[in-house]
């Protein structure tokens, strides 16, 4: 959804290469993940969103759990304490770029780099053109 939602924001319609940085991967989930780290209401407060099977908490949801605590806002965050904000996507941004953007295009154990070139690591990527 991120890599979609900053093709539109930030791309054209000549279906040329777009290069999108980890960055701004990182702050299109912590802007995701915000309102969904909130409990669930009802008779245990303490019912958290899971994003995995795995026990305890992933590590993006608790990174942005944790900060939603002291924050209501993003954009509060990003006002109040900038230096929390960029450690806030930093991290958030080393498990985008451990996890899920170098693993994306795997299906079983072929690679199918039909979006961008799998580098297996890097702090950016270029999506193919088109």
């Amino acid at each position: 959804m991120a890599l979609a939602d900053i093709s539109v924001e930030e791309g054209d319609d000549s279906g040329d290469r777009l290069l999108i940085s980890v960055d701004q991967l990182a702050d299109k989930f912590v802007r995701y993940y915000w309102r969904q780290v909130v409990p669930f209401p009802g008779n245990n407060p303490l019912v958290i969103f899971r994003q995995n099977n795995n026990p305890g908490e992933a590590e993006i949801v608790r990174q942005v759990r944790e900060s939603r605590e002291q924050y209501q806002t993003p954009s509060n965050m990003k006002m109040q304490d900038p230096d929390g904000w960029d450690h806030l996507l930093e991290a958030v941004g080393g498990v985008v770029d451990d996890m899920p953007l170098w693993r994306l295009q795997t299906v079983d154990n072929a690679r199918l780099d039909f979006l961008y070139e799998n580098m297996d690591n890097g702090d950016e990527i270029t999506l193919q053109p088109g």
